[in-house]
């Protein structure tokens, strides 16, 4: 009996407690939505369609489902269920006032009909295995970033990015490796080549003054704008797309939190940039003792914090639900935990 991989034990185990946690709670939309993620994940899409058809059948209301069902349907060859699906959800965005999933799910409509028009030509031949490189546009994974194809079906593909994960992206977005005008592309992590100053015109110390001043500007501005798109981020809403890479983050807050405060009633809400904002009431929150307050909002910050990225300054707040009055709040850069 062959025994299964680490990688292959590790989804198995997820699989096994999101099931369990959906079982408990039959009528947790985000439950089923981070079940239905991980068996599309994990290349089990029936048993995600069935679960996504669950969760939209006690919460109709529930946006991004339709997207992922949506995209679910098209690499299983049903475009027509998904025309369908991305029109429900695009019917029901445009009345709750959700501009930003109407243009997510308008753009997937949009790139299902060139899809069916241009399946013959629209995607370079992908098999498992091959290394590729992102080239079109992403929030997930920049451009210029190689990966490994895991699995290909119709216009989607399956890609490890090492760092950035493994997501499944439209092939129209990738290209081998080694295609002309790619052979520089570089995996995350991989420095980049300097090519050699060869001018001849100014002295070395001139040029060694100017590099120093160039980098100090250069470092003060990358610094400001990173700061400045953090702070932006912050209040922004995240797409469909970042849900559902922040799905297990979520997932381990929630876990987190029934641990701490199991009869505690609260509701997550992510931002852009990876930030989240948690409101559960002032009472649930000071059930937990004060000598033991700190280290409750640190457990359940790092539980976030550890699964998203941390480019852009992201932390986690809790807030009380009635006043939305601050109450503790986690910064992931400084792993450093406030209560109020």
């Amino acid at each position: 009996m062959t025994t299964p991989s680490p990688d292959t034990q590790a989804i198995l185990a997820r699989l096994e407690m999101l099931e369990e946690f959906a079982r408990q709670r039959p009528t947790d939309s985000f439950a089923h939505y981070g079940l239905a993620m991980e068996y599309a994940n994990a290349g089990r899409q029936d048993d995600a369609l069935a679960v996504f058809q669950k969760l939209l059948g006690f919460n109709p209301n529930y946006t991004a489902a339709y997207f992922h069902a949506g995209q679910l349907l098209e690499r299983m060859g049903r475009a027509d269920e998904a025309r369908e699906m991305f029109q429900r959800g695009m019917e029901l965005a445009a009345r709750n006032g959700d501009f930003h999933t109407h243009s997510e799910l308008e753009q997937a409509l949009h790139d299902l009909a060139n899809d069916e028009e241009n399946k013959k030509t629209r995607w370079p031949p992908l098999q498992a295995g091959d290394r590729v490189v992102k080239v079109g546009e992403g929030r997930a994974v920049p451009v210029g970033t190689l990966g490994t194809v895991e699995w290909v079906a119709g216009p989607w593909v399956a890609v490890d990015f090492g760092d950035y994960g493994k997501l499944s992206v439209r092939a129209s977005s990738l290209e081998l490796h080694g295609s002309e005008g790619i052979e520089n592309a570089r995996a995350p992590g991989e420095d980049k080549v300097v090519p050699e100053d060869t001018s001849e015109k100014e002295t070395l110390a001139e040029q060694a003054v100017e590099l120093l001043l160039g980098l100090v500007t250069i470092s003060v501005l990358i610094s400001v704008l990173w700061l400045g798109l953090s702070f932006l981020y912050s209040f922004g809403k995240p797409s469909p797309e970042d849900l559902s890479r922040l799905s297990g983050a979520s997932l381990a807050v929630q876990m987190e939190l029934y641990t701490w405060v199991p009869s505690a009633e609260f509701r997550l809400e992510p931002l852009g940039g990876d930030n989240l904002e948690i409101y559960l009431s002032k009472h649930d929150f000071e059930s937990v003792p004060y000598p033991d307050r700190k280290k409750f909002v640190s457990s359940v910050g790092q539980s976030w914090c550890s699964r998203v990225s941390r480019d852009l300054l992201p932390s986690v707040k809790f807030n009380d639900i009635r006043s939305g009055g601050r109450l503790g709040s986690y910064s992931c850069t400084l792993s450093y935990a406030s209560v109020n």
